[in-house]
C-alpha cells in the first residue's frame, strides 16, 4: 500500500470516528490529500486547494520599462490536525486583535532596521496567521520580501530572524460559543509596506 492511501485511509478513519463519537459535525472541513499537509510545531496543518497570486512591478534594467510580474504565495492553511481553523469574524477575543498585530509589525520593523539595508520602498508578505486554542502563534508565513532601491531595480531580499522574532507574541485566544478553537488573523495576502530613508526604517501601512 501506497503512503498516499495509507494516509488517505488514516483520514477518513478518523473523520468516521470524530463523527460517530458527535465531535464534530457531517460538515466537519474534509482532510486535504497527503501533499497538500504539512507539519509545524508538532501539527498537522491541512492546506487550502489553490495558492493566492500577487502582482507587482519591476523595471527592466534595459528598457527602463515597468514590468508586471505574478508570484504564487503559500497556500492558506483550513484544518489543524483535521480541525477546522475558523476566520477572525467567526472567533470572539477578549481584546482587540489590533496588540497582536502591533506585536508583529513592530518585531518586524525592528529586523528590517537591524539588517541595514539600502535606501528605497519595500514590502512582504505576513499572512496564514494562526493561533491555537491557548492564544499562541503556531503557523505564520513572511515571504515575498523585496525592496526597490533608489536606482528603480526591485530586489528580492532575506533578513535572518523574522520569523523567530514572533515566538513571544501576545497571546490571543479566540472562543466560539464559549469554546476555545484554532483561527487565523485576517485573511488575504497580509501585504507590508515600508520605506527606507537615510537607514532608517518605518512601515507605511499595516
Amino acid at each position: 500500500m501506497s503512503i498516499a492511501n495509507v494516509v488517505s485511509n488514516w483520514a477518513r478513519e478518523a473523520v468516521a470516528v470524530c463523527v460517530l463519537a458527535g465531535l464534530v459535525p457531517v460538515v466537519a472541513v474534509a482532510q486535504p490529500e497527503w501533499k497538500d499537509v504539512v507539519l509545524r510545531n508538532g501539527k498537522r496543518f491541512g492546506l487550502a486547494a489553490s495558492a493566492p497570486t500577487v502582482q507587482f512591478y519591476v523595471r527592466d534594467p534595459l528598457t527602463g520599462d515597468e514590468v508586471m510580474k505574478t508570484e504564487e504565495l503559500e497556500k492558506m492553511p483550513v484544518t489543524v490536525d483535521g480541525e477546522k481553523i475558523y476566520t477572525i469574524k467567526e472567533v470572539k477575543t477578549y481584546k482587540p486583535i489590533s496588540e497582536v498585530w502591533n506585536y508583529l509589525i513592530d518585531q518586524i520593523e525592528l529586523k528590517l532596521q537591524e539588517a541595514r539595508l539600502q535606501d528605497g520602498n519595500g514590502w512582504l508578505y505576513l499572512h496564514n496567521i494562526v493561533l491555537d486554542k491557548e492564544g499562541k502563534i503556531i503557523y505564520c508565513t513572511i515571504e515575498g520580501l523585496k525592496l526597490e532601491e533608489n536606482d528603480g531595480m526591485v530586489r528580492l531580499i532575506n533578513v535572518r530572524g523574522l520569523e523567530g522574532a514572533l515566538v513571544d507574541a501576545p497571546k490571543m485566544v479566540g472562543k466560539v460559543d464559549g469554546k476555545p478553537v484554532y483561527y487565523m488573523m485576517g485573511t488575504g495576502e497580509g501585504k507590508v509596506k515600508f520605506a527606507i530613508r537615510k537607514g532608517k526604517v518605518s512601515v507605511v501601512n499595516n
